[in-house]
Protein backbone atom coordinates (compact mmCIF):
# COMPACT_ATOMS: atom_id res chain seq x y z
CA UNK A 1 0.00 0.00 0.00
CA UNK A 2 2.78 2.46 0.85
CA UNK A 3 4.39 1.84 -2.52
CA UNK A 4 1.20 2.94 -4.28
CA UNK A 5 0.99 6.06 -2.12
CA UNK A 6 4.71 6.88 -2.30
CA UNK A 7 4.29 9.87 -4.65
CA UNK A 8 1.49 11.33 -2.50
CA UNK A 9 3.59 10.90 0.65
CA UNK A 10 6.50 12.70 -1.01
CA UNK A 11 4.19 15.54 -2.09
CA UNK A 12 2.90 15.90 1.47
CA UNK A 13 6.40 15.90 2.90
CA UNK A 14 7.45 18.57 0.38
CA UNK A 15 4.52 20.71 1.48
CA UNK A 16 5.36 20.27 5.16
CA UNK A 17 8.98 21.31 4.56
CA UNK A 18 7.63 24.77 3.70
CA UNK A 19 5.61 25.17 6.92
CA UNK A 20 6.62 27.99 9.27
CA UNK A 21 6.89 25.47 12.15
CA UNK A 22 10.61 24.74 11.99
CA UNK A 23 10.40 21.43 13.89
CA UNK A 24 7.78 20.02 11.53
CA UNK A 25 9.57 21.37 8.47
CA UNK A 26 12.91 19.92 9.56
CA UNK A 27 11.37 16.54 10.40
CA UNK A 28 9.61 16.39 7.05
CA UNK A 29 12.83 17.31 5.27
CA UNK A 30 14.70 14.50 7.03
CA UNK A 31 11.99 12.00 6.10
CA UNK A 32 11.96 13.25 2.52
CA UNK A 33 15.73 12.85 2.24
CA UNK A 34 15.50 9.36 3.71
CA UNK A 35 12.75 8.22 1.34
CA UNK A 36 14.82 9.36 -1.64
CA UNK A 37 17.78 7.15 -0.74
CA UNK A 38 18.30 4.19 -3.11
CA UNK A 39 18.43 1.79 -0.16
CA UNK A 40 14.97 2.88 1.01
CA UNK A 41 13.46 2.58 -2.46
CA UNK A 42 14.98 -0.86 -2.98
CA UNK A 43 13.77 -2.04 0.43
CA UNK A 44 10.30 -0.69 -0.33
CA UNK A 45 10.04 -2.66 -3.57
CA UNK A 46 11.46 -5.84 -2.03
CA UNK A 47 9.04 -5.61 0.91
CA UNK A 48 6.12 -5.03 -1.46
CA UNK A 49 7.04 -8.17 -3.42
CA UNK A 50 7.37 -10.27 -0.29
CA UNK A 51 4.10 -9.02 1.19
CA UNK A 52 2.31 -9.60 -2.12
CA UNK A 53 3.40 -13.24 -2.03
CA UNK A 54 2.50 -13.80 1.60
CA UNK A 55 -0.74 -11.78 1.75
CA UNK A 56 -3.12 -14.52 0.54
CA UNK A 57 -1.72 -16.99 3.09
CA UNK A 58 -1.93 -14.33 5.80
CA UNK A 59 -5.61 -13.78 5.04
CA UNK A 60 -6.34 -17.51 5.17
CA UNK A 61 -4.51 -17.93 8.47
CA UNK A 62 -6.65 -15.23 10.06
CA UNK A 63 -9.91 -17.08 9.45
CA UNK A 64 -11.76 -18.19 12.55
CA UNK A 65 -12.45 -21.74 11.40
CA UNK A 66 -8.95 -22.77 10.28
CA UNK A 67 -7.26 -25.65 12.07
CA UNK A 68 -3.55 -26.35 12.55
CA UNK A 69 -3.41 -29.08 9.91
CA UNK A 70 -5.00 -26.87 7.26
CA UNK A 71 -2.71 -23.98 8.19
CA UNK A 72 0.39 -26.16 7.86
CA UNK A 73 -0.80 -27.48 4.49
CA UNK A 74 -1.41 -23.96 3.19
CA UNK A 75 1.98 -22.74 4.35
CA UNK A 76 3.70 -25.76 2.76
CA UNK A 77 1.83 -25.29 -0.54
CA UNK A 78 2.85 -21.62 -0.76
CA UNK A 79 6.53 -22.41 -0.15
Amino acid sequence: MFKELFAAVEDCLCTITEWPDKDSAAGANQLLCSTRQPEFILALFVAACIFALSFPLCQELQKVNIDLSAALNMAADDG
